[in-house]
């Protein structure tokens, strides 16, 4: 009888444990599954940028099957025949994988219209070196050849928002390759 409660004893542990682990990876997985896809809602935020960056109308998210690495969203604003505005939503790799996610508006000659960066989670202090006018503003009117100056001691965030704009003016050009226009 002593044997049995020596042995049980070792692995009462491990069983506790399973369990444990068990029933947790059962409800993150229930809760995953109730959790619903924002990735086709237009936040506030995204909303005022959009407003920002091309003006009042209404604007809606564009769900594309072969948009290219970095590009999250393509929002359009509204016309009454034809779309008056085109934004792409960027991810793009700063100081940290995946650290700056900008808005950029394009206008129909495939120039820069306006950056909006929405989000820049690299080391505290640098969000506030990239996201000023006098560094945004160099942006706009930019084409693919154009050359962009970085931020001294925010080079690596600097050099992610360069990197957005480029996929912006690449995807931009991509699809009109195709024949797809915005405008």
């Amino acid at each position: 009888m002593r044997e049995k409660y020596f042995k049980w004893k070792y692995f009462k542990p491990a069983v506790t444990l399973g369990l444990i682990t068990t029933v947790m990876s059962t409800i993150l997985i229930v809760t995953a599954s109730l959790i619903p896809d924002m990735s086709g809602v237009m936040t506030d935020k995204l909303h005022a940028a959009c407003v920002e960056l091309m003006g009042e109308g209404e604007f809606s998210i564009m769900e594309l099957d072969n948009l290219p690495n970095g590009v999250n969203k393509l929002i359009i604003k509204e016309g009454t025949l034809l779309p008056q505005g085109i934004a792409f939503e960027i991810t793009a790799t700063g100081y940290n994988p995946d650290s700056i996610t900008a808005l950029v508006a394009m206008n129909n000659n495939g120039t820069i219209r306006g950056v909006y960066l929405l989000s820049v989670k690299d080391s505290p202090g640098y969000d506030k070196r990239v996201n000023t006018p006098d560094f945004l503003s160099q942006f706009t009117g930019a084409t693919a050849d154009s050359q962009f100056d970085s931020v001294t001691g925010a080079t690596r965030s600097s050099e992610g928002v360069i990197k957005a704009i480029n996929i912006a003016i690449e995807t931009y050009e991509r699809f009109g390759e195709l024949g797809v226009y915005f405008f």
